[in-house]
């Protein structure tokens, strides 16, 4: 899902989230960041980058010598020890950018990372990348990606002095988020009322940054 700031990607991130995880049963995993969902959300899992990262390296070690149709167990049973089950799972990376860099090529997640998704398939999981471009994210994990959705709405948000969460002031908006997903030659349009989702996240959640893109230069 990508859109410059305010329109409305993480709207969109969690109203799909939340709809694969009502209507099909696939449980919602966070990593890195909470998506700033609250209570109203209902559960989800979270998982710090860092233990994600460690865990994704057993992976890639375990499955060089494991055949094809034992990899799904290899996954399941070392992520099991973070008592996370990824198996019909939805895995949603709120401004993956900073996680996958493009200007990072190096960094160890991004070249793990490259591997989990082309491994995604043995165990029918769904991953959700929020940035602000494409081109933000490395390209290992961008040439992965099946689906790219435009995101742009007709609100103009801001916190809800009582609430924190997002309210429109724009004078007769209809309230819709637009996102518009090419996929190859395959093109789809998906509309989402905004109020419906509102009170499920704070949008003005704090987002930290990993330790590497502070490291400017010698500094």
């Amino acid at each position: 899902l990508e859109g410059k700031k305010g329109k409305g990607k993480t709207l969109a991130a969690v109203a799909i989230v939340k709809q694969l995880r009502d209507l099909f049963g696939k449980h919602v995993v966070c990593i890195g960041s909470r998506l700033g969902l609250t209570e109203a959300f209902g559960e989800y899992t979270f998982l710090d980058e860092r233990r994600f990262i460690e865990e994704l390296d057993k992976i890639r070690l375990i499955s060089k010598d494991t055949e094809d149709d034992q990899v799904q167990t290899a996954v399941e049973g070392a992520l099991a020890n973070l008592g996370i089950d990824i198996m019909d799972a939805t895995l949603v990376f709120d401004e993956a950018y900073k996680l996958f860099d493009a200007r990072t090529p190096s960094d160890k997640l991004v070249r793990v990372f490259g591997y989990f998704m082309a491994q995604s398939r043995h165990y029918n999981i769904t991953i959700v990348l929020v940035a602000p471009n494409r081109d933000m994210i490395d390209k290992r994990v961008r040439r992965q990606i099946d689906w790219f959705g435009r995101c742009s709405t007709t609100c103009r948000s801001v916190p809800n002095p009582a609430t924190q969460r997002p309210m429109c002031v724009k004078k007769g908006c209809p309230h819709r988020t637009t996102v518009r997903f090419i996929g190859g030659a395959e093109r789809f349009k998906l509309t989402i009322f905004g109020p419906t989702y509102w009170d499920l996240f704070d949008t003005w959640t704090r987002v930290g940054f990993r330790e590497s893109h502070l490291k400017i230069g010698n500094l």
